[in-house]
């Protein structure tokens, strides 16, 4: 057992003692613009010279938005596509957005076919 020291009082700092590493210093606005180009979060953390993990933990939200801003300016550029005539991107845009399908009509009769099955011996 430790002894108690008569006349000292203890000390306690009003901010806590900070140990372990110092956070990374990652420019916010660099990973929204990797993000909104589509970089991933491995292309991202090596670019940024931090882990995978760093970045998911502090910087999910604004990978989020940047990928939903890529999203948007995609759709904004195949719609205009699809404007200016190109019709693969119309038919894409209709299968996507307006549930359309390609439909493959069969008909015919498939005549003179026969088909042999072979017979078990009961012995």
């Amino acid at each position: 057992m430790a002894k108690k020291q008569k006349g000292k009082k203890k000390v306690i700092s009003a901010k806590p003692v900070k140990t372990g590493r110092p956070p990374a210093k990652i420019d916010a606005n660099q990973v929204l613009q990797l993000s909104r180009i589509g970089c991933t979060y491995p292309e991202m953390a090596a670019v940024l010279e931090c882990s995978k993990a760093t970045l998911m933990r502090r910087f999910a939200t604004i990978v989020k938005e940047g990928k939903e801003h890529l999203k948007g300016s995609l759709r904004r550029m195949q719609y205009k596509s699809a404007l200016g005539g190109n019709v693969t991107m119309q038919i894409w845009l209709g299968k996507q957005l307006l549930d359309q399908k390609d439909r493959q009509e069969v008909s015919g009769e498939i005549k003179g076919l026969n088909i042999y099955l072979p017979q078990k011996d009961k012995t």
